[in-house]
């Protein structure tokens, strides 16, 4: 990274101690995904990813999650 961004990054993990991946950008060559049916019926058409810190999280529509990642929905809950 370099420039702005390479900045903002650097501060966030040095503010907070931790971090948080952009599965979204990353070149992944193999991730198998399970996502609940339950997830996919949500209106609205919208989920959180992440666990622990509110600050951590990302939010993303459902629709855009399953043609990015495409995940195995089955009925898991």
């Amino acid at each position: 990274m370099g420039g702005v961004a390479a900045s903002q990054t650097q501060l966030l993990i040095a503010v907070s101690w931790s971090t948080c991946p952009d599965i979204m950008s990353a070149k992944i060559i193999a991730l198998k995904v399970v996502l609940d049916e339950a997830i996919v019926k949500l209106n609205p058409d919208f989920f959180w990813l992440g666990g622990g810190e509110v600050d951590l999280k990302l939010g993303i529509k459902t629709s855009e999650f399953i043609n990015f990642v495409r995940p195995f929905i089955v009925s898991c809950s």
